[in-house]
């Protein structure tokens, strides 16, 4: 139903006298009924759409005539399930509100998690999150600990969303611990979960130890839709290990367990890693057709993962070498549209996705083939010209590229000392006892010193357990005098232990970079080679190889 009927229909219910349709029960005659009875009514599966209105309605009216926040919190939190776009976030705003007036901790948190629900549905996940911070803080004061780990589930998921696997991962061991005795549901989902961010993170046969557990216990415990998704996670997992065969097959029998859900969230990422399996395998031509399917998704509901951005890539090069260029322009289009909802919706991630294409070229690109369109003649002379082109931009990007590593190397060069960077200054205070302040740092100094920051699974977690705080003084103690978040303060030392090692001694330079990264504590080679290069901003294979050419020199 449209929004603006919706809408009319509740202001008529407010208003005395008004009746409804004949089908649906008439204010008047609810006027005199109880919460528990709108209750019952709105969590009922027999209700319909007209009524479901209606009895907000009067259940909003019923709470507000008799001032009662809690209970008007509850009608907003019914109205806003039954609205549709800008409207849901006027009944959330509404909601937090009344609740805010109860003073009551459970039913704000409970508000703020709402709200955040919404910002979540619409994709907007630095709101959403920073509304379950919110729910967090006043859940926290209660002892309800089912809420309490239902905020820390929706938590991770933006971290999860966001890129931050390592935190959600915490979580989420949390909530499988918590809710395998309490809702078998929660429990399957938490377990879901975090087998996506173990493969997200490199840890593939933890993924698949997941996998096979969430598909035992899904059978054990009755609920079959969850296999479904359990098979989808183990065939992404296989495709990330080149089992892509076995990628496959997986794949196509989650897609199986998904018809008919709606659940094109799962159902594009299916057909994006069948796609890719048997773009792997050589069969480009059996690729496509899943990779048009990942942009009907797009299209259709205006849904896109950040990986899934790749297939584009494939498909303007796949129609480029069938010289197809009407199916190459259009999916040129399709990737810039992606592009600027990628942008909006993961600001965070959009930097870290490899482009082959970025939007200048395929600009160019786009405004290259309309003119190849328009004049058949030009075609040859303009496909040349842009070739050289690309070439001469290949070119000086690769010296670009080369400059900039030489660069780095000799800045590294220089450094002849494996310290981790001075407090910095600041006349900013926090909002912590000077007294707690002073002794973290003072430890944070002899774990810098007895580089305790080796240990294999050194988080943030542990720092606080090892320094008798906890994580919130830790990570703000760190920001305000590392100028840096915790993870990378580690990482960060590590790094700079790892570049003195390779400096002083020949012998590591020809260790793997899976043997460095366990040297120094990191959990997987990818985690490695991306903290080596988010600090030196080279790889280590090419600083290895300087060295080299610099000691033979």
């Amino acid at each position: 139903m449209p929004n603006t009927i919706r809408t009319l229909i509740i202001l008529l219910a407010l208003l005395p006298g008004w009746q409804a349709q004949p089908q649906s029960p008439a204010p008047d005659s609810l006027s005199k009924k109880t919460y528990s009875y709108f209750i019952s009514k709105l969590a009922s599966d027999e209700t319909d759409s007209l009524d479901g209105l209606a009895y907000s309605a009067a259940f909003l009216s019923k709470a507000k005539r008799e001032h009662n926040p809690a209970m008007i919190a509850e009608a907003y939190k019914s109205i806003l399930h039954q609205s549709e776009g800008p409207q849901k976030m006027i009944y959330a705003d509404s909601m937090v509100a009344a609740a805010l007036q109860t003073k009551d901790n459970a039913a704000i948190g409970a508000a703020y998690l709402t709200k955040g629900v919404v910002y979540y549905n619409a994709r907007k996940y630095i709101k959403a999150l920073d509304n379950y911070i919110i729910a967090d803080n006043y859940i926290s004061r209660t002892d309800d600990d089912y809420q309490q780990h239902k905020v820390k589930f929706n938590i991770a998921q933006i971290k999860y969303y966001l890129g931050y696997y390592d935190e959600a991962i915490s979580l989420l061991r949390d909530c499988v611990t918590y809710f395998k005795a309490e809702d078998d549901r929660a429990y399957l989902s938490s377990l879901h979960s975090l087998g996506l961010c173990y493969n997200r993170t490199g840890r593939f046969e933890q993924c698949n130890s997941i996998n096979i557990l969430g598909i035992a216990d899904a059978k054990r415990l009755g609920i079959p839709q969850a296999i479904a998704h359990f098979t989808h996670s183990e065939g992404i997992n296989q495709y990330s290990t080149g089992n892509f065969e076995s990628a496959i097959a997986k794949l196509q029998v989650a897609l199986t367990g998904l018809e008919g859900s709606g659940d094109f969230a799962n159902q594009g990422a299916a057909w994006f890693y069948i796609g890719k399996s048997y773009w792997a395998l050589g069969k480009p031509d059996m690729a496509v057709p899943y990779f048009i399917k990942v942009d009907n998704v797009f299209t259709g509901n205006n849904y896109l993962r950040p990986e899934w951005r790749e297939c584009y890539e494939l498909l303007i090069d796949y129609y480029r070498q069938n010289q197809d260029l009407k199916r190459q322009l259009y999916y040129i289009d399709q990737l810039l549209k992606a592009d600027k909802e990628l942008e909006a919706g993961f600001k965070y991630l959009s930097g870290k996705i490899h482009k082959e294409y970025d939007t200048k070229k395929l600009l160019r690109a786009k405004s290259d083939i309309e003119q190849s369109s328009r004049s058949g003649k030009m075609m040859a002379y303009m496909v040349i010209g842009a070739l050289i082109f690309i070439i001469i931009l290949i070119v000086l990007r690769h010296q670009r590229v080369k400059m900039r590593d030489r660069q780095k190397f000799d800045e590294l060069m220089q450094h002849t000392a494996t310290v981790a960077p001075k407090s910095r200054k600041n006349t900013d205070t926090l909002d912590i006892n000077p007294d707690v302040v002073a002794s973290v740092l003072r430890q944070l100094e002899k774990f810098e010193e007895k580089k305790k920051f080796l240990q294999p699974d050194m988080t943030l977690n542990r720092l606080a357990a090892m320094f008798s705080s906890n994580t919130k003084y830790v990570s703000q103690i760190i920001a305000h005098y590392k100028n840096k978040k915790s993870n990378d303060y580690i990482n960060d030392l590590r790094i700079d232990h790892v570049v003195g090692l390779l400096k002083a001694e020949k012998k590591y330079r020809n260790y793997s970079s899976k043997a460095i990264a366990a040297e120094v504590g990191f959990s997987t080679q990818q985690h490695f080679s991306r903290a080596f290069r988010a600090k030196t901003g080279i790889s280590l294979l090419y600083f290895v190889e300087e060295l080299n050419k610099k000691g033979d020199a």
